[in-house]
């Protein structure tokens, strides 16, 4: 018994830094796995664990939602996971996977910032990491808070120049 991902076709995923334990991927839709089990039991509301059932029966509880699969999990049910994740299901492990920019300390409006004011999260809002560089040398437009989000919104558009470093 684990979570069984089941991605589309030619849908390459990366789950590595999903918030739960992935036992098997297959490129499968629930349909094509239909055969694989007595009943598939689609759960993406409240869990109402099944009753009653004859021996040996082959169980599969198919989701498609992030909550819904945390459910499944907390539900201990007896038998397979099938997630099948929705489109917005998978815009959500992204984000959550991701790793954003955020302010080390509090910052002070005018200030330029270098590698030692940013710092970065898990699933945040502010920029993705790999634009540290980017944001590296640019005046803060605003107070920042420590641990707020870095975006381009908050940061002059333009590079401080030597001179105007120096000036």
């Amino acid at each position: 018994m684990g979570v069984i991902l089941l991605t589309r076709p030619g849908e390459a995923m990366t789950f590595d830094r999903w918030p739960f334990e992935i036992s098997q991927s297959r490129e499968a839709s629930p349909q094509d796995v239909v055969g694989d089990y007595d009943l598939i039991l689609p759960i993406d509301g409240p869990i109402v664990p099944p009753i009653g059932g004859r021996e040996g029966l082959r169980l599969a509880f198919l989701c498609t939602g992030v909550a819904a699969l945390h459910s499944v999990l907390a539900a201990d049910l007896p038998g397979d996971i099938l997630f099948y994740p929705s489109r917005l299901a998978l815009l959500d492990l992204e984000r959550a996977a991701r790793r954003t920019l955020v302010a080390a300390r509090p910052l002070g409006a005018g200030e330029v910032l270098a590698a030692e004011h940013l710092a970065d999260e898990d699933g945040g809002v502010g920029l993705d990491v790999t634009l540290k560089s980017a944001v590296m040398g640019r005046r803060v437009l605003y107070d920042l808070a420590a641990a707020a989000p870095i975006d381009f919104g908050m940061i002059e558009e333009d590079q401080v120049t030597k001179d105007e470093e120096a000036g």
